[in-house]
C-alpha cells in the first residue's frame, strides 16, 4: 500500500534564531513520504541563508519569500502549493518530536472516519529546556466549542476535510487554529493520541500584550460565530451558553495576562452570569481572584512564578 503524503508548512519572518532546530525536527522524521514548505514573510535576518543551506542539502524543503498578512495566509499559501494528503503546520519556534508524523499517519489510517488526528506537545524554554506539558485529552466536540485545548502543532488533518471547512479564516491573527477545529469538528470526531508529538517554544518574543488581548477578543468572535450558526450540530445546541461562557473566560484571561484588569473583570463577570458553575472551575477561580490584585503586585506575582505556556499565535504586531 501506498503511504499517503504528507504536507507540513512553515510561516516564519525573522526566525533565524530558532528555525534552524524546527527544519531539523521536521527533516529528521522517519516518514518516507513528506513535503515540507516555509513560507516566509520577508525577513531581514538570516533566515533566507538558513533556508537556502537546508533546500540545498535536502529537496523535501521548498520555500518561498512573499509578503503576507499573517500567519493564516502564509499557512493558506503554502498549503495552496501543496500535494499532499495529510497536511499540517509549525511555527518556526516549535518541534515536532521524532517519530510525530509516522505516528499520525497510522493513526490517521486505522481511523477513516476521522478529520484530523493529535497527540500531546511539550513546552520548551527558549534554550530548549523542557518546563512543562500539554497534555490535551479525549476529544470532546462539546469543550473544544468553547475553549481551545488542542496543542496546534500536535494537530495532523486530512486535507479534504480542510478544504471543506474553508481553510484558515485569514482575518484571524491569533486563533485561526481554535476555528479551523471548530469546523473539523463540525464535519466529524477528530481522535487523541496520548503521546507527545510536538514541543511549543515559550520565549520573551512569544507574545506582545496586543496580540494577547486580540487573541482574547477574536476567541469571543470565534465563539459567538460558531454557537449562533445555524448549522450547528443538534447535540450541541444546549452547550451554547457553556461554550459562551468559556469564550468570555479565555478572554478574561487573555486581558488579565496583558495587565487591562478592568476589562479582564468584565469579562470574567461575563463567563459567570452564562455559566455560574465556573464557581467551581480553577481556572475561573484563580483569574478572578488575582484580577482583583493591583497590577503591582501582580507584577511580582508574575515574577515569581511565570506563566507556562504563550497565548497566540502570531508573528509579530
Amino acid at each position: 500500500m501506498t503511504l499517503p503524503l504528507v504536507s507540513i508548512v512553515t510561516p516564519s519572518l525573522n526566525s533565524a534564531a530558532w528555525i534552524t532546530a524546527t527544519i531539523v525536527s521536521v527533516l529528521a522524521q522517519d516518514y518516507g513520504r513528506l513535503e515540507y514548505i516555509v513560507m516566509d514573510g520577508g525577513s531581514t535576518d538570516d533566515t533566507h541563508a538558513i533556508l537556502r543551506r537546508f533546500a540545498a542539502r535536502d529537496n523535501r524543503l521548498t520555500w518561498f519569500a512573499e509578503p503576507d498578512t499573517g500567519i493564516s495566509q502564509a499557512v493558506n499559501r503554502g498549503w495552496a502549493r501543496s500535494q499532499g494528503e495529510i497536511i499540517a503546520w509549525i511555527g518556526s519556534d516549535d518541534l515536532y518530536r521524532p517519530g510525530a508524523v509516522a505516528a499520525a499517519v497510522f493513526a490517521l489510517q486505522a481511523q477513516p472516519a476521522v478529520t484530523a488526528v493529535y497527540g500531546d506537545c511539550a513546552i520548551i524554554d527558549a534554550e530548549g529546556r523542557w518546563v512543562g506539558h500539554l497534555h490535551t485529552g479525549p476529544f470532546d466536540r462539546g469543550r473544544l466549542l468553547g475553549w481551545n485545548y488542542l496543542a496546534q502543532p500536535a494537530v495532523f488533518m486530512r486535507r479534504a476535510a480542510v478544504a471543506q471547512a474553508g481553510w484558515l479564516d485569514e482575518s484571524l491573527r491569533n486563533v485561526m487554529d481554535h476555528d479551523l477545529w471548530i469546523k473539523l469538528a463540525q464535519q466529524g470526531a477528530m481522535a487523541h493520541v496520548a503521546s507527545m508529538w510536538a514541543a511549543v517554544r515559550v520565549h520573551d518574543g512569544t507574545v506582545t500584550n496586543r496580540q494577547v488581548r486580540r487573541a482574547g477578543e477574536e476567541t469571543l468572535r470565534v465563539v459567538s460565530r460558531a454557537v449562533n450558526d445555524p448549522a450547528l450540530a443538534l447535540d450541541l445546541q444546549s452547550q451554547r451558553a457553556r461554550a459562551l461562557a468559556e469564550a468570555y473566560l479565555r478572554a478574561g484571561m487573555c486581558f488579565y495576562a496583558a495587565s487591562d484588569l478592568p476589562q479582564a473583570r468584565i469579562y470574567l463577570k461575563q463567563a459567570l452570569r452564562l455559566a455560574p458553575g465556573l464557581l467551581a472551575d480553577g481556572r475561573f477561580l484563580r483569574t478572578a481572584l488575582t484580577a482583583q490584585l493591583g497590577t503591582r503586585l501582580i507584577e511580582r506575582l508574575r515574577r515569581w512564578r511565570p506563566a507556562p505556556h504563550r497565548t497566540g499565535s502570531d508573528r509579530g504586531v
